[in-house]
């Protein structure tokens, strides 16, 4: 009785520091984690909800459905991980439009400068610097006497 009062006075400390901490972020950064977070929960919801009534339209098909009810479970368990992947995928295509919107080169063309190009670019400034006979390779003298 005692373990399960100080893990509920925890669970409480732990969830008014937590909600203390969030009053000195920007609001407006907030309401995008929370509205983000929100839509990702649903989508992984509503994609376990389908495969559930999914699991649930196959028992229709069998002759004793009481024993296929672990169609439902399944077919929610797939959905679940369908849905995860979902999140994960818009996550990762919402991390290149961070960083393609906040690189270096913000003037436009970073989503053109692809693979082929940065090597092109590599090798003529390559070709510069190997061109340019002012610089000399660096290199050490240095001598030994007994």
């Amino acid at each position: 009785m005692r373990s399960m009062r100080g893990v509920t006075l925890y669970l409480i400390v732990f969830i008014i520091s937590a909600a203390s901490s969030l009053t000195t972020v920007n609001a407006e950064e907030v309401n995008e984690v929370y509205g983000n977070t929100q839509r990702d929960v649903m989508i992984v919801f509503g994609t376990g909800l389908f495969g559930s009534v999914l699991g649930l339209s196959t028992l229709s098909f069998v002759s004793i459905p009481e024993d296929h009810l672990n169609n439902i479970v399944v077919g929610g368990a797939w959905g679940i991980i369908l849905g995860v992947g979902i999140v994960a995928y818009s996550q990762a295509e919402k991390s290149k439009e961070y960083y393609y919107d906040n690189s270096l080169n913000n003037d436009g063309n970073s989503r053109t400068f692809d693979t082929a190009m940065r090597s092109d670019w590599h090798n003529n400034f390559h070709s510069k610097l190997n061109n340019n006979k002012s610089l000399k390779p660096l290199s050490f003298n240095y001598s030994v006497q007994f």
